[in-house]
């Protein structure tokens, strides 16, 4: 009988007595995670900002494609912590907005980037750069494709010779 009381105590309180060790477990070992979790937190934001020349081999590398012949002024803005984001401007010829969008469509970036005009991007942040003004623009379309990166695209067809591409390239 006693052996039995006792087997049966045993297997009565074995659940909870692996609990109670593991959680005993688990405590010891967060004091050494704990600077670990506070440095991940301290990390700085990410940065970086190129223009003109310096920004095409960035721009390619994040759109999979060569900008056109005809992109000028061109501003590039990343930033990143645990997302990033990706902000680029340029200018080029109408003709040449359509084999920019082919060449991202072809590296499935976009599967169809389907502009509507006249309505206004929604980006994802509000980027604080001089050159970011996509607000301005009077006459304009707007679309959005993606996945991983998610594309945002603005057109700005006020100047009907050289267009001002708006993108952002968000990993949300």
């Amino acid at each position: 009988m006693s052996q039995k009381k006792s087997s049966s105590l045993l297997h009565r309180f074995w659940k909870p007595a692996l609990i109670l060790i593991v959680g005993l477990g688990i405590c010891s070992i967060i004091p050494i995670l704990m600077p670990t979790l506070f440095a991940f937190s301290a990390l700085p934001k990410q940065e970086a900002r190129h223009s003109g020349d310096d920004a095409l081999p960035v721009i390619r590398q994040w759109l999979g494609a060569a900008l056109p012949p005809s992109a000028t002024d061109i501003e590039y803005y990343y930033e990143s912590w645990t997302d990033y984001f990706v902000y680029i401007r340029l200018r080029i010829v109408p003709d040449d907005f359509a084999r920019m969008i082919d060449a991202v469509e072809s590296e499935a970036l976009c599967s169809a980037l389907n502009l509507q005009d006249n309505v206004a991007a929604t980006f994802t942040k509000s980027l604080q750069m001089d050159w970011w003004t996509p607000e301005t623009a009077t006459t304009f379309a707007s679309g959005q494709c993606g996945g991983t990166p998610l594309i945002t695209f603005m057109v700005d067809k006020t100047n009907a010779d050289l267009w001002t591409i708006y993108l952002e390239l968000a990993s949300l």
